[in-house]
């Protein structure tokens, strides 16, 4: 990325040019009348940069000002500064609630009930 010399970011500037390929020719007027018009034109023939219609967050200036205060690992927490704040805890570990049961549990006197019916044999 540091090679990269254009304004706009790799993938980004890939895209556009594909879609500057593709619309190259097709553009819609309003013509008088209520009519719509397809001619040749767009902003590249108008005498315009297609560049300068991106937006700034896909420019490397502002990927480079994104990455600039990057954090690099270390090979283990003997390398950490020390200092004279208690040490990190984890968070108390409380139980989740469940998903809940099918059916509902029934009292002792409904499965009561339930063993004096007859059925089909």
């Amino acid at each position: 990325m540091k090679n990269w010399t254009k304004e706009i970011c790799p993938k980004i500037f890939k895209k556009v040019e594909i879609y500057k390929a593709k619309a190259s020719g097709c553009v819609t007027m309003w013509l008088s009348g209520g009519k719509f018009q397809v001619g040749n034109g767009g902003i590249s023939h108008g005498g315009l940069n297609v560049m300068d219609y991106v937006d700034a967050c896909y420019h490397t200036q502002t990927y480079f000002k994104a990455y600039e205060n990057l954090i690099l690992p270390m090979n283990g927490m003997e390398l950490w500064d020390r200092t004279n704040m208690p040490p990190c805890v984890p968070p108390s570990y409380s139980k989740q609630p469940r998903r809940p049961r099918k059916a509902r549990r029934k009292k002792a006197v409904e499965c009561s009930m339930k063993a004096n019916v007859v059925t089909k044999v």
